[in-house]
């Protein structure tokens, strides 16, 4: 879907759902799901919950004023003890039809709330959502029981996934998971177990479990998913959204994307469907949904993939649109060459890559800069760019210990493409640097494997000597191919590489380098230490701690996960702050770059996470303070 397509049927959606008024807070219950005939029309809590939720992934002026009234709504519906209830509390089935408070609808509520307004929750709620989790789990941090009634009925103490998901999503929002809920989700992914007594497809839990998957399980929900089938607007939607959290570089993303797109409505809507279970009428099932929830999803989920296509709204001209598609096109032709057993690999590699991202590079900063190219390289650079992706992608799978066989002719073929590519540029003193910077690359990702590898045997870790990282350089160093392109453009700029501003540039780039990697390894460090890999954050957690030799990675990742997120996460993030900073120096006032140029914007970007982190950071000791006082 084109981007002035894409926009144009998220601004559809918009319009039909902000002209609902108070209809948005009604929704339907048909005792079929397909055909999709409504008896009964009902005021939930729930529903609203879900599309305030969904509409706070989207930063649309013209929302402003429906998500407030519906957090208005949601926090009239909240009991003294914060919890929340299936019906709106002055609906007429809360007295005919009642049913105990419970935590998935009171997640549910409180997931929206936060989104809109996380002061709100911080302010006041903490104690009261502490003490609703204990009185419900089932062992010290989950997993919880759905009721909240003192009813020992068996009816009343079900275990859901859908419900705990809900929890762990909450608890993922003010960074406070417990190690015990994310053990239960990742059984349930593993075993195949996607199912809830309140659902009556798997769609809902796949939309819930993706926002909470754990990285070691990502792999297995995205198998899970790709074997559904969607028959509807709404499946489609719940769909997309959990493939865009899990896999945003997967052929299928597109396909998703383009479909939900044809089946909007005329009037800017996605039709009802069967979202979740309502209560039985004369032993007949009954199905809840609306159009508002649907086309609610459907925003969410075209807006996640507008986001993660890495579409800049901002750079919407033809010319990138343009560069883009040469470049694919141009790579489909060099694939279309390869030998026959290559190229079915080479074709799902490309499918899976996120296109935009890699390939514009040079067409952002050429453009972001005061002087001209003497020619247009927005092609060879882009095609060399992404064929350097490709490569390191496969490498690094194999420094992983996961590389394909099949994988590896690919990966020495793009990288005699990268270079033959980077050859195009006409200028002596580059591709010394390029070569120069293969090497470089090499030389850390050695250095990685002899320093940064422990042992780990039957799910224990082999403890060895933590790596010296030096100052960082060797985090740069091996993404240093990255920085390649803007240099290209500079040299063909006619200015030298060991030009000051040049220069300056070079460094900045190194400094974002630098703080990337750090934001990664701050992300996959769990999983990085699950496999004895010693990433930076790995061994800043661990020098800090106490641990033994022969250390189970079951109980040494909670003792580090304490770590991280009382100290040694402040302390990445001050480091990655020094790199930000540093990197904002260099190009500050540089006389070749535009004030729009790409690189700064990458550094702003990063220096925003690094705020957000540290803020979220502060919320979760919070909540844990609480968590612990309680307790």
């Amino acid at each position: 879907m084109r981007i002035s397509k894409l926009n144009a049927t998220i601004e559809a959606g918009i319009n039909f759902i902000t002209g609902q008024g108070e209809e948005i807070l009604v929704s339907d219950s048909s005792p079929a799901q397909e055909p999709w005939q409504p008896d009964y029309t009902y005021q939930t809590c729930f529903v609203p919950s879900l599309i305030l939720q969904s509409l706070s992934q989207l930063k649309a002026p013209k929302l402003e004023r429906l998500r407030q009234e519906l957090f208005d709504f949601i926090v009239q519906q909240q009991s003294d003890k914060w919890s929340f209830n299936y019906w709106a509390r002055l609906s007429p089935e809360a007295k005919t039809l009642p049913y105990p408070d419970d935590l998935d609808d009171t997640f549910s509520a409180l997931i929206g709330l936060f989104m809109h307004d996380p002061e709100y929750i911080y302010q006041a709620g903490l104690p009261q959502i502490v003490s609703l989790l204990l009185a419900t789990e089932t062992v010290a941090g989950g997993p919880y029981r759905t009721w909240l009634t003192a009813n020992d009925d068996p009816k009343w103490q079900d275990v859901d996934l859908a419900t705990n998901a809900n929890v762990a999503c909450f608890l993922k929002l003010i960074n406070s998971q417990t190690p015990q809920l994310q053990e239960y989700i990742a059984n349930q992914i593993k075993t195949g177990q996607l199912t809830s007594v309140y659902y009556p497809s798997p769609f809902p839990i796949i939309y819930y479990l993706a926002r909470v998957c754990p990285a070691q399980s990502q792999k297995t929900l995205l198998v899970s998913i790709k074997s559904l089938r969607p028959r509807n607007a709404l499946q489609n939607a719940l769909s997309l959204q959990a493939l865009c959290l899990l896999a945003s570089k997967d052929s299928s993303v597109k396909l998703l994307a383009d479909k939900l797109g044809r089946l909007q409505s005329p009037d800017g809507s996605w039709p009802a469907a069967a979202f979740c279970l309502d209560p039985a009428r004369g032993g007949k099932s009954y199905y809840h949904g609306s159009a508002s929830l649907t086309t609610a999803f459907a925003l969410e989920a075209l807006q996640t993939y507008k986001r993660l296509s890495a579409i800049n709204t901002e750079d919407t001209n033809n010319t990138a649109d343009a560069a883009l598609n040469n470049i694919t096109r141009l790579a489909k032709h060099d694939i279309a060459s390869l030998a026959p057993a290559m190229k079915p690999v080479a074709r799902r590699m490309l499918a899976s890559m996120n296109l935009p991202k890699i390939v514009l590079l040079p067409h952002l900063f050429a453009r972001g800069l005061k002087i001209t190219p003497q020619t247009n390289l927005d092609a060879p650079l882009g095609l060399a760019n992404l064929y350097g992706w490709m490569a390191y992608t496969i490498y690094d799978d194999f420094l992983d210990e996961e590389g394909q066989l099949q994988q590896l002719p690919l990966a020495n073929w793009a990288m005699r493409q990268s270079l033959n590519y980077f050859k195009k540029v006409d200028d002596q003193q580059f591709l010394q640097t390029t070569i120069q910077a293969f090497d470089t690359i090499d030389a850390a990702n050695a250095w990685e494997i002899s320093h940064c590898r422990w042992h780990v045997i039957d799910g224990i870790l082999q403890v060895g000597r933590l790596p010296n990282y030096q100052k960082r350089q060797n985090l740069a160093d091996r993404s240093i191919g990255h920085s390649l392109t803007p240099l290209a453009i500079l040299a063909s700029c006619g200015q030298p590489l060991d030009e000051p501003s040049v220069k300056s540039i070079r460094q900045a780039f190194n400094h974002y380098l630098i703080a990337r990697q750090l934001d990664d390894d701050a992300h996959d460090w769990q999983a990085d230490v699950s496999k004895g890999h010693i990433s930076y954050v790995v061994a800043a957690i661990l020098a800090d701690i106490d641990y033994s030799v022969d250390m189970p990675i079951k109980q040494l990742i909670p003792i580090m996960r304490q770590q991280f997120w009382h100290h040694s996460l402040v302390k990445i993030c001050a480091d990655m702050q020094i790199h930000i900073k540093q990197g904002q120096a260099e190009l500050q006032n540089n006389p070749l770059l535009k004030k729009d140029n790409i690189l700064p914007q990458l550094l702003d970007g990063l220096e925003s996470s690094v705020k957000l982190t540290l803020n979220k950071q502060k919320q979760a000791t919070n909540f844990l303070a609480h968590y612990q006082k309680v307790r």
